[in-house]
């Protein structure tokens, strides 16, 4: 065999490891997506599961319960300002939702509640959520009370990484989005990837079912 021909065996050797290695790679994250955030595996809460009690503190350094928000509407976000991508791309969603409202907007409160106060102190909260919606509200405080809302909504998470290093460490996460009546009770949820116009229009129907019979 010449030697040209043993290099292109080689040649595409390598090129079958490399394509086998990409196929494994990507089974493997798809495994660790599925396993970290798909709701059928962490539990999907059942509807009418209450947020509430809690003490926490928004952005601004104002105290916070889940009394705060008196008649307003909660859209719910659970996540954290080193998130790469998952929470950004909610958020951009949610804050393009709220565009879409009209009127309605008035009556819904959206909130971002971290699931890193370790590092979301208020002053990283302020800079985060100014990049989104101006009525966006990030809270944080205790791990005990951020865990107690959490739990309250099946979210899962936990950190992955070096915590030693802050920053090293990322906290892997469940995904969806929750819409809360004044009383403090879950209506519905948005899954990972709900356009605005659904989480809108979806948002709108809560409402009108709500208001229809009371």
């Amino acid at each position: 065999m010449s030697s040209d021909a043993g290099n292109h065996n080689r040649q595409k050797q390598w090129g079958v490891g490399l394509l086998v290695l990409a196929f494994v790679s990507f089974g493997l994250y798809n495994y660790y997506q599925a396993v970290f955030c798909d709701e059928t595996i962490v539990g999907i809460p059942e509807l009418g599961a209450e947020i509430g009690p809690f003490h926490l503190s928004d952005h601004q350094g104002h105290s916070v319960t889940h009394h705060s928000y008196g008649e307003k509407y909660l859209l719910v976000s659970f996540g954290y300002t080193f998130c790469p991508d998952i929470c950004p791309t909610q958020l951009a969603s949610f804050s393009d939702a709220m565009d879409l409202l009209g009127d309605t907007a008035g009556q819904v409160q959206p909130l971002l509640i971290t699931l890193d106060p370790d590092r979301d102190n208020e002053e990283v909260l302020s800079h985060f959520v100014s990049a989104f919606h101006p009525k966006l509200i990030g809270l944080t405080g205790a791990e005990r009370e951020i865990a107690k809302v959490a739990s309250r909504l099946n979210v899962f998470y936990a950190k992955a990484g070096d915590e030693s290093d802050p920053e090293s460490y990322s906290v892997d996460h469940s995904t969806l989005g929750y819409l809360v009546d004044p009383h403090g009770k879950l209506l519905t949820v948005f899954p990972y990837g709900s356009t605005p116009e659904f989480v809108s229009e979806r948002i709108k129907q809560n409402i009108r079912e709500l208001e229809s019979k009371t």
